[in-house]
C-alpha cells in the first residue's frame, strides 16, 4: 500500500532517527511501498507546516494513503487534537496507523492512554475555567483566523493588509467559478503568502472557505456567539460556497444524511394529541427529453397516523408550518414586556454545555476504544464540542449574563434567522416554545414557554 511518514518531534515522542527507523521497518515487514515523509516540532507546533503539507500531498495527489505515525502523541497530548488530525485525514480517503502493531488505530490508543493517566490538576483545571471566561465574552484566543487580529476590546477585528484576500478568495469562488487549486495557484502567482509567509496551500484555502469567524460568528471552547465580530463575508455567499463545497465533496458511498426537523417534538396533532414526526419522501421521474428529475418532499404527520393509523390525516409541508410557526413567535414576543427567560450565565449555561460537549465526545472516544460503535458517532462528538447544545447568544449582550429581551429575539427570529445554523435555531425554538398545536383545520397555536422570574 502507499504510505506516508508523519514524525512530530518532542520531549514525548522517540527520536527523529527512532521515529524513521520505525517507519522504515513497518514499510518494509508489511511490504507498503513509501512516497513521501513529513516532520514537524514543537517550534512549529501552532503552525504545523509538515501536517499541512502532508494533508496537500494527499489532496493533490488524488489517491489513497496509509499515513503512519509512531504514536498518538504525534499528533498531540489533547484528545480533541489527536481525534480532529486523524479525522481530517480520513476526510481525504486515507487512513492512519501506528507502527505499534499491538494498537494501530490511534483514536484506541490515546483514549487507553488518557484514560490511564488524565487526572487534571486544579492549576490545569483554573486555566481551563479561565480560557472558557474568556471565549463566554467572545474573546479571541489564539491565534486569530487570516484576515483579523484581536482588536482592543479582545474581539477580532479586520487585519487591513489581510482582510481583502479573504474576500477575493471568496469572490473567485462564488462569482468566478475558480476551484481551490486554481485559487491557490492564483494567489501564488500573484506573489502573495500567507501569514506564516510560505505560499498558499490548498488546505488552508480550504480551511478558510469553511470558517464561520468570516460571517461574524465566533465559536470556539463550546461557545457559539453571532454576530460576534465585524464580518469579512456577508451570509448567503458563505452559505453559497458551503453549497458548491458540498456538491464537490466525492460521497465514498455514504448513505445521505437527511436535515433534522426544526419542530421535531414540540408539534402535536390537534385531533388526537400525539406527536407530529417528521417524513421525507423522495420522488424521482423522467422527463420528455429523457433526462431524469429527482426531489425531496419533507412534512410534519401525526404519529398515530404514520405508525398505527388510527387518526385522521393530519399532514403539514414543514416549510410552511415552521415558517408560521416562526410568524406566531414572532407576533407573541412582540405583544409582551415581559422577557422569555433566555440566559446566558457564564457560569452556569456555558460551562455547563461544555462540559456536557466533552463528556460527550470523551464517552464515544471510550466506547469506540472498547469496540462499541464506529467512527462516525466519535465524528458528530466531535462536531459537537464547537456547538455542544447551549443557548444561541444572538445579541452581542446576551453572554455578559444579561437577559436576551424582546429586540434580541425579534432580531434572531427576523432578519438574523438565515444567519443562524440549523443547531442553534432548534435551540432557540425549543428555549421559546413549550408547545405546538395543530388542528386538523387552521394554522397552528403556539404556546411559548412561561419566563423566569428576575433574580
Amino acid at each position: 500500500m502507499r504510505t506516508l511518514g508523519y514524525f512530530f518531534i518532542s520531549s514525548d515522542t522517540p527520536s527523529l532517527d527512532e521515529q524513521q527507523t520505525a517507519y522504515d521497518r513497518f514499510c518494509s515487514t508489511g511490504s507498503h511501498r513509501s512516497y513521501e515523509t513529513f516532520i514537524d516540532d514543537v517550534a512549529t507546533t501552532e503552525d504545523r507546516l509538515g501536517f499541512q503539507s502532508l494533508l496537500s500531498y494527499v489532496t493533490d495527489s488524488g489517491t489513497a494513503f496509509l499515513v503512519v505515525v509512531s504514536g498518538p502523541e504525534c499528533f498531540g497530548n489533547d484528545l480533541q487534537d489527536i481525534v480532529t488530525r486523524v479525522l481530517s485525514i480520513d476526510d481525504l480517503g486515507s487512513e492512519v496507523r501506528s507502527v505499534d502493531t499491538e494498537q494501530p488505530d490511534i483514536i484506541k490508543a490515546a483514549a487507553k492512554r488518557i484514560e490511564g493517566n488524565d487526572k487534571s490538576s486544579p492549576r490545569a483545571e483554573r486555566i481551563r475555567e479561565a480560557l472558557r471566561a474568556k471565549a463566554v465574552r467572545g474573546e479571541g484566543l489564539g491565534k486569530p483566523p487570516y484576515g483579523y487580529r484581536i482588536g482592543d476590546d479582545g474581539r477580532l477585528a479586520p487585519l487591513p493588509e489581510e482582510e481583502g484576500g479573504v474576500r477575493d478568495i471568496y469572490r473567485w469562488y462564488v462569482s468566478e467559478g475558480l476551484g481551490i487549486r486554481a485559487i491557490t495557484g492564483r494567489l501564488n502567482e500573484r506573489g502573495s503568502r500567507g501569514r506564516s509567509g510560505a505560499p498558499w496551500n490548498m488546505v488552508t484555502i480550504r480551511d478558510i472557505l469553511r470558517n464561520r469567524a468570516y460571517i461574524g460568528t465566533y465559536i470556539r471552547f463550546g461557545i457559539t456567539v453571532a454576530r460576534n465580530h465585524p464580518a469579512l463575508v456577508d451570509v448567503e455567499t458563505f452559505h453559497q460556497v458551503q453549497e458548491r463545497m458540498a456538491q464537490r465533496r466525492p460521497r465514498r458511498g455514504a448513505k445521505r444524511v437527511e436535515e433534522p426537523f426544526l419542530l421535531a417534538g414540540l408539534a402535536h396533532c390537534g385531533g388526537c394529541g400525539e406527536v407530529m414526526i417528521g417524513v421525507t419522501r423522495h420522488r424521482s421521474w423522467k422527463r420528455r427529453d429523457g433526462s431524469q428529475e429527482s426531489a425531496a418532499y419533507r412534512y410534519y404527520q401525526c404519529q398515530s397516523r404514520a405508525n398505527r393509523s388510527t387518526c385522521s390525516y393530519n399532514t403539514r409541508r414543514s416549510a410552511d408550518l415552521e415558517g408560521a410557526v416562526r410568524g406566531q413567535a414572532v407576533r407573541l414576543v412582540d405583544e409582551t414586556d415581559a422577557a422569555f427567560g433566555l440566559f446566558f450565565r457564564p457560569d452556569v449555561t456555558a460551562n455547563k454545555s461544555q462540559r456536557e460537549a466533552e463528556h460527550r465526545f470523551q464517552e464515544q472516544v471510550g466506547q469506540y476504544a472498547r469496540g462499541i460503535g464506529g467512527i462516525g458517532r466519535v465524528r458528530r462528538a466531535l462536531e459537537g464540542l464547537g456547538d455542544p447544545g447551549g443557548v444561541p447568544t444572538p445579541g452581542e449582550d446576551a453572554p455578559q449574563g444579561q437577559r436576551m429581551d424582546r429586540a434580541a429575539l425579534l432580531a434572531a427570529l427576523g432578519a438574523g434567522w438565515e444567519a443562524i445554523e440549523f443547531e442553534e435555531r432548534q435551540r432557540l425554538v425549543r428555549t421559546l416554545i413549550a408547545r405546538i398545536d395543530l388542528p386538523e383545520d387552521g394554522g397552528p397555536v403556539v404556546s411559548l414557554r412561561s419566563p423566569e422570574p428576575e433574580d
